[in-house]
This record gives C-alpha cells, structure tokens and sequence, in this order.
C-alpha cells in the first residue's frame, strides 16, 4: 500500500500489546504522573492538547508515550520549522489531530492506541489520500531512497512515491539519489497521479521550488543555471 506511511509501527512496537513496561516506560509513566498527565483512551479528542514522554525519534517522526496504553506520533511537518529538535525524555505537549484504532492485543487491557499529533498551534487535519488532488503542490519529508524511487512522507500516515525520472532533470542528481535527497530533508513535490481505493499516490519534485531552501529541486537550480549560458532547460 504506497500511500500508507509504516510510522506507527515504532509506536506499536515500543511498549506493544501485551509487553511488559521497561524501565524507560515505567520512569516515563512516573513523569507523566507528576505533570499531570498519562490520559485515559475514553478521555482523547482530536483538538485536545495532552502530555507525554518522547520515547522514539527518526529522521521524520518522534514517537511519544502519553498513557500506559496510548502512544503519540510527531511528524516532523507537524514540527514548527526551525524549532529545536525533541529529545527523547522530553517533556511536550501536543494538540490531537487524529485517533487511530487499537492495535491488537491479548484482550483489551492490552490494546494500545495510537495517536497523531501536532506542536504546531493551528493546523488543519494531517493530509491524506482524499484530501489532495492531482495537481496539488504538497510539503513532505524524504523517509528513504528505496526501489529506485524517493519516498516522501506527507503525514504520519500518508506516504508518497517519486520516481526517479520525476526527482530530477539532471542525470548526475537521478544517479546518486540517496546523496541528494537524505532522509528527514523536507521538499515540496507536486501530485501526478494518485487513486484512493489503490492506496497509490505518485509525485514529481521536478521544476518544482524547495520550501526550505526556496530553490529548484537538485538538477533542476543546475540546469537553471546552464541555461544562461544558452543550454536549453529540461523541466
């Protein structure tokens, strides 16, 4: 399922259904405890802001421990750019703007909810599949270079595919795409395609500006350049 960002799993997996807690968990609890926090699943609505404990972090998400069997997911979108970058340990509150379903467990005592969210203030909901539409320019974060193809994450549950021929214009960039695109680099990317019962949701970063450096997508700024000096551009 291309469109579907595998973030959650860190979160399923730390502390899981039917795992005993660690003493990293155990000591993020007592934390919890004395902020005031470790909420309760019937307590949790999207818009509500919670306390938690950063347990995981990736180039793309951080991971947060808010309740004996409830977990965050920071995406880095939902970062304020330019913010100091989390910690594990760390303290943070966050506003909701999702509520995935329980994963599995041995009954339901065991069950662990997984939560999507944001340390920016005012946002809208994270981007997903029907949200977007062909044409759309979209900010993402690069999870990896895999399969030929760059893989950008635009939500904490939404991933999306960039060939290696719509990467870049230049071939020296499309030859060593994992030095040009590393994971966790935001780029922006237009929607080439994309269907919803498929789950698939193919993008495009060429002629298309960086929001971070406000500059063509590698290659592209490159063959900008040899233009002036009378080489055709290739966008």
């Amino acid at each position: 399922d291309l469109g579907q960002a595998k973030v959650g799993k860190g979160a399923e997996k730390e502390g899981g259904a039917g795992k005993k807690a660690s003493k990293a968990e155990k000591a993020a609890d007592e934390e919890l405890a004395t902020l005031g926090g470790g909420v309760e699943v019937a307590a949790i609505k999207v818009g509500k802001t919670l306390k938690g404990i950063v347990t995981a972090l990736t180039p793309t998400h951080a991971t947060l421990r808010l309740g004996k069997n409830v977990r965050g997911c920071i995406h880095v979108l939902d970062m304020p750019e330019g913010a100091e970058k989390l910690t594990k340990g760390q303290a943070v509150e966050a506003r909701v703007t999702a509520v995935k379903a329980s994963s599995a467990g041995k009954d339901e005592e065991h069950h662990v909810t997984i939560v999507d969210l944001s340390l920016i203030e005012k946002g809208g909901a994270p981007a997903t599949l029907a949200s977007i539409k062909v044409g759309d320019l979209v900010t993402g974060i690069v999870q990896e270079v895999k399969g030929g193809c760059v893989w950008v994450e635009l939500s904490a549950a939404l991933k999306g595919r960039v060939s290696a021929l719509d990467a870049s214009a230049s071939l020296d960039v499309i030859q060593a795409l994992p030095k040009n695109f590393p994971g966790g680099a935001r780029v922006q990317c237009r929607v080439l395609s994309l269907d919803v019962p498929a789950g698939r949701l193919d993008l495009s970063m060429r002629g298309v500006a960086s929001p971070a450096a406000g500059s063509a997508t590698p290659g592209d700024k490159k063959k900008r350049k040899s233009a002036a000096g009378g080489v055709a551009t290739d966008d």
